[in-house]
C-alpha cells in the first residue's frame, strides 16, 4: 500500500457507516481525518462507528457550506503538514446515491494489493465508465441547453458557473505560479470526486480556493465546489502527472 492518509466528510448517518465498511475493506491505518457539520445529531454515531476501524480519530466541525469541499478544505488546510504523501479522499452520498460508492470504491477494494507509488501518477480514480467526463467548454453549454424551455434554464446558468469557476482557478493559478496548460483548458475528469491523490496535486489546487469561495446554500451545480471537484485533475495535467484508473473485474 501506498504512504497515505485517509480524508472523509460524513454527513448521513447510514450512508457515512456504508462507506467505513467500504473503505476499511482496504486501508488500514491507525488515522483517519473526518470533516463534520456542526450541529449534526448524527455526528455522534458517525463517529463512534468510525473508532469500529480506526484508532485516531481526528475531526474537523465546520459550518454546512453545502459541500463535501468545504471539508477536505478545511482539513487539508488545519492538517497538511501532518498528511502523508498521498490521500485518499472520500464522502458519503444520499441513500438513493449509494451506487455512487461502489462505483467509486469498489475499484480501490479489488485493487488494493496493487496499489503502490508510481512516479509519474498523480491521481488513482475509478474507471467507470459512468463517471468519465471532459469539460464542457462555453460553446458546448450554449448548443447543449438551445432549446430547453424557460422553467429549466436554471440548469443552463448553473452549468455556466461551474465553468466560471473552472476558468477562475485557471486563471488564478496561472497568475500566481504561472503553471498552465493552454493545450488542456477543456480537459477530462473522473465525475464522483472520490480519488487518491499526491498531496502536492491537492496542495497546488486548494492554493487557489479561499475560505469566501465557499457558500453557505446548497446547490446541485455551479458553486467552488463543483469547479474544484474538476480542477485537481487540470492540476494534474499541469503537474505532468499521469491519471491513473482502476476497475472492478465483473
Amino acid at each position: 500500500m501506498i504512504d497515505s492518509s485517509l480524508v472523509l466528510h460524513l454527513f448521513y448517518e447510514k450512508p457515512s457507516m456504508y462507506l467505513l465498511d467500504k473503505v476499511s475493506q482496504f486501508y488500514h491505518g491507525d488515522t483517519v481525518y473526518i470533516s463534520i457539520v456542526e450541529d449534526a445529531p448524527q455526528n455522534v454515531n458517525i463517529i463512534r462507528y468510525a473508532k469500529k476501524y480506526f484508532k485516531n480519530i481526528i475531526t474537523s466541525v465546520q459550518p454546512n457550506r453545502a459541500n463535501d469541499q468545504y471539508g477536505l478544505y478545511t482539513l487539508f488546510t488545519k492538517y497538511e503538514n501532518d498528511l502523508n504523501k498521498w490521500v485518499f479522499y472520500f464522502h458519503d452520498k444520499h441513500e438513493s446515491k449509494l451506487d455512487w460508492i461502489d462505483d467509486l470504491i469498489d475499484p480501490f477494494i479489488q485493487n488494493k494489493d496493487v496499489l503502490h507509488d508510481l512516479q509519474n501518477v498523480g491521481m488513482i480514480t475509478s474507471d467507470h465508465a459512468r463517471y468519465q467526463m471532459k469539460i464542457t467548454n462555453e460553446e458546448d453549454i450554449v448548443k447543449m441547453f438551445e432549446d430547453i424551455p424557460k422553467r429549466n434554464r436554471i440548469t443552463a446558468v448553473r452549468s455556466k458557473h461551474t465553468l466560471a469557476w473552472v476558468r477562475e482557478l485557471q486563471y488564478i493559478l496561472y497568475k500566481e505560479t504561472g503553471i498552465i496548460d493552454e493545450e488542456k483548458m477543456n480537459f477530462d475528469f473522473v465525475a464522483g470526486n472520490m480519488f487518491c491523490a499526491k498531496k502536492s496535486v491537492i496542495k497546488l489546487a486548494l492554493s487557489c480556493v479561499e475560505d469566501e469561495f465557499f457558500e453557505s446554500s446548497y446547490r446541485p451545480d455551479g458553486d467552488v465546489g463543483h469547479g474544484l471537484e474538476r480542477f485537481y485533475f487540470y492540476v494534474n495535467l499541469c503537474l505532468k502527472y499521469d491519471l491513473y484508473k482502476i476497475g472492478v473485474n465483473k
